[in-house]
């Protein structure tokens, strides 16, 4: 409830800045102006941020720097009650990598960090206002064996509660769902997927043929 999230894919183009801060007040205040009055006490997530333009980049080093924003029609938006985060997926294919050929985060970091920088992805300015640089590695099959559970888990709650079923799962099955939905060069972004079509969808005709 206290996350903004805004997709950076979606200001991309020439008209992101204008989408992002608006050009009024009352007509067009912007997703970020709307979203920060609403909730000015909130976690704000730019997700994918290397896909906005550079304009809107810019943009947001007064926010990193002082923790206040002034939109084109003069409102000036307060984020000192704000934790800010950005998210990024330049790099992934450098950071994959390092780790299969064994090296440690802490042996690359500062390198990939000067990758982006030097592709012109990100500015040296822009980096640098940050408090910090998180390099997330690829999930482990143990790790999306992890995720795989949570979710099964999160089913299993939600049959129980909405039909009053009981379930269990053999542990080959959770094995066999977190081998299927994860790919090395996606991550886990097919595991959705495969827990509906091959976990749902199954439950579902069951307990409708039995009905």
């Amino acid at each position: 409830q206290k996350l903004i999230r805004l997709d950076m894919t979606e200001y991309a183009d020439g008209s992101g800045l204008q989408k992002l801060l608006g050009t009024d007040g009352k007509r067009d205040p912007g997703a970020l102006a709307i979203a920060v009055q609403q909730n000015p006490s909130a976690v704000v997530l730019f997700d994918e941020l290397e896909k906005a333009s550079q304009m809107v980049k810019n943009a947001l080093m007064p926010l990193l720097d002082e923790g206040r924003l002034t939109t084109s029609y003069g409102l000036v938006l307060d984020f000192t009650n704000t934790i800010v985060i950005a998210t990024s997926n330049a790099g992934s294919d450098f950071i994959r990598t390092q780790v299969q050929s064994g090296a440690a985060v802490a042996s690359f970091e500062r390198q990939l960090v000067d990758q982006l920088i030097s592709k012109g992805i990100f500015l040296t300015e822009f980096i640098n206002r940050f408090d910090g640089v998180v390099v997330f590695t690829p999930l482990s099959p143990a790790e999306v064996e992890a995720v795989v559970t949570l979710q099964v888990s999160a089913l299993k709650n939600r049959l129980y509660k909405d039909k009053g079923i009981t379930i269990d799962f053999a542990p080959t099955v959770l094995t066999t769902l977190a081998k299927k939905g994860y790919d090395p060069v996606f991550g886990a972004r097919a595991l959705q997927r495969v827990m509906a079509n091959d976990l749902e969808t199954v439950i579902a005709k069951k307990i409708i043929s039995e009905s």
